[in-house]
């Protein structure tokens, strides 16, 4: 995938389990509604009670997890099931939460899910309110199982297996890594477990008779989809139902020669960059499963190298790291390698882009301090290459700078926000930068950026009546702009909304503009990412103007011969 290969973990400590939150939690993940400090909290005097049971046989399910997330800075709470199921959570405040339940080796389910690819249904929850029956039957994950062999037809032992399934990236469907994976025993013979029901490519990685040996010695073996294909467009898919079986996935890696890759780190001026570290990873865009990670060091004279590199489309990623003041210096290049050694990839670094600006208020009193959550990002406007959005510092008077922007078309936004604020604008010499990518060029100092930020946040809510105007309880509600150039992967201009317990259904944060609003029995994975099925059911939708702060009711009707169906 065209992400960042270098992932940073914040580790802290679980909260106590069905506690009242603290205000300004810096857990909370960028994007995350931060809990706002408040004088007189809601008061927690709800109680959610409910049981869980397995899928398949209707069994008690003792000790599963079972969580309550709420919406608006209202936390989270969470409890276990004891010996018959049953789960309570009481002094839960009002608010609107997604409920869970998770156990191994069952699949975590989302409270009102029909299927586990599509989202939960909030809970809305009133002071004093005790609301029963929120029941789960969690299922059993999938199982892919067969055996590997090498091209002879002997076991291939140890050797990683993956699951992939295809997702919708840089307008297209290609296969990615699900997460799961296994490694074969001596008899070849692997097995993919806890898998979500759906359509899966089951491929090995690159594997070599020693990573010792040279590149042109030994036996080697490419990433090898099943039936024994290295292109992803001839694997042959695999499709399971929940908690389904699927023995009998069997096939032959594919025998190949490895190539030795070296270069060189040079900074904008030409000179070697000693200490550099290099990291390389295969280019998603050839559809690959990618032959894992490696890593190395340039030494004094910026120079650096890979060994045993299969066949495929690479990008080799620089980084260099300074004094904090510096930030980092970060590049990259691309490269193909088709059985051949490779000398001399150049990966030249630059500084990253350094900006400074003001966050400012545009109604009401801004918070009273900065929150620990809030930060300044500069990232792409949907899945991006590896790079950096930059190190972000806010300042007590709001000022902000950002450094280390590594080059690139970016747009900036405002992650940890408190509850009720949203970010308006931001502009860069008063052009657009909020919506409309600004182009980095890894080195500049741009200077007097302007986040407004508003509480004038907007809300469309409503319910859905199927063909006999009756209440419609199952539902997705999707609403996209009319403006087809907002359909890029990330845009702010898109929602996807399921009913409550009530039927009725809650959008909040869009910005202002007309958009299209459609109710579907159901909606697919990925479905709302990929242009033509917008296309197919833009005609089929209603036209809403939402202003901004606006609160607006919009009553549906529903769709119900649209999409692909439940899998």
């Amino acid at each position: 995938m065209k992400s960042a290969v270098i992932l940073v973990a914040l580790l802290t400590s679980a909260p106590a389990l069905a506690q009242v939150p603290q205000p300004w939690s810096s857990q909370a993940r960028p994007g995350q509604a931060v809990p706002k400090p408040a004088a007189a909290p809601a008061p927690a005097t709800a109680v959610l009670r409910g049981r869980v049971i397995s899928a398949d046989a209707g069994a008690p399910v003792m000790r599963a997890r079972v969580s309550a997330t709420g919406a608006a800075g209202t936390g989270q709470f969470a409890t276990a099931t004891d010996g018959s199921g049953a789960w309570e959570l009481a002094r839960v405040p009002a608010g609107r939460y997604v409920l869970s339940a998770s156990k191994t080796p069952y699949l975590k389910m989302e409270f009102g899910q029909r299927n586990i690819l599509e989202p939960g249904k909030p809970i809305e929850v009133a002071t004093g309110q005790v609301i029963e029956k929120l029941d789960f039957a969690l299922p059993r994950g999938a199982v892919i199982s067969g055996r590997v062999a090498d091209d002879l037809g002997d076991p291939a032992a140890f050797v990683r297996v993956y699951a992939m399934r295809n997702q919708f990236i840089d307008g297209r469907r290609q296969p990615v890594r699900s997460g799961v994976s296994a490694m074969t025993d001596d008899l070849g013979q692997y097995r993919l477990y806890g898998l979500l029901p759906g359509t899966y490519f089951v491929a090995t990685e690159t594997t070599m008779w020693s990573n010792a040996l040279p590149e042109d010695m030994g036996i080697s073996f490419a990433a090898t989809y099943y039936p024994g294909t290295t292109q992803a467009s001839d694997a042959q898919a695999v499709k399971v139902a929940a908690g389904q079986e699927r023995p009998g996935v069997d096939f032959q890696q594919v025998a190949t020669r490895l190539s030795a890759v070296s270069g060189l780190v040079l900074d904008q001026e030409g000179v070697p960059v000693n200490g550099a570290t290099v990291i390389l990873n295969q280019n998603s865009r050839a559809g690959s499963s990618g032959s894992g990670i490696q890593v190395a060091s340039a030494d004094a004279a910026g120079r650096w190298r890979f060994g045993n590199v299969a066949p495929g489309t690479y990008v080799a990623n620089a980084l260099k790291a300074g004094a904090q003041a510096s930030g980092v210096r970060s590049g990259s290049a691309e490269f193909a390698v088709a059985g051949q050694d490779l000398r001399d990839v150049v990966v030249t670094v630059t500084p990253g882009a350094r900006i400074s600006g003001v966050i400012e208020f545009d109604a009401g009193s801004p918070p009273d301090s900065v929150p620990p959550g809030l930060r300044v990002e500069a990232g792409t406007d949907g899945p991006g290459w590896f790079s950096y959005s930059g190190a972000s510092t806010i300042h007590a008077d709001w000022s902000f700078e950002v450094v280390s922007i590594s080059p690139g078309d970016r747009v900036l936004r405002l992650s940890g926000l408190p509850a009720g604020y949203t970010l308006r604008s931001a502009t860069v010499d008063g052009s657009d930068i909020l919506d409309t990518p600004h182009r980095f060029t890894g080195s500049e100092q741009v200077t007097g950026v302007r986040l407004v930020v508003t509480k004038r946040v907007s809300e469309l809510s409503g319910g859905v009546t199927d063909d006999r105007a009756r209440p419609a309880k199952d539902y997705s509600v999707l609403l996209f702009s009319t403006d087809s150039a907002k359909w890029n992967p990330g845009t702010r201009f898109r929602a996807l909304a399921r009913p409550d317990q009530n039927g009725r259904y809650k959008v909040s944060g869009l910005p202002p503009g007309e958009y299209f609003a459609i109710a579907l029995p159901y909606l697919g994975p990925d479905d709302q990412e990929d242009p033509e099925f917008l296309e197919e059911i833009r005609d089929r939708a209603t036209k809403v103007m939402i202003g901004e702060g606006e609160v607006k009711v919009l009553e549906l009707k529903l769709v119900p011969d649209v999409g692909g169906g439940q899998p």
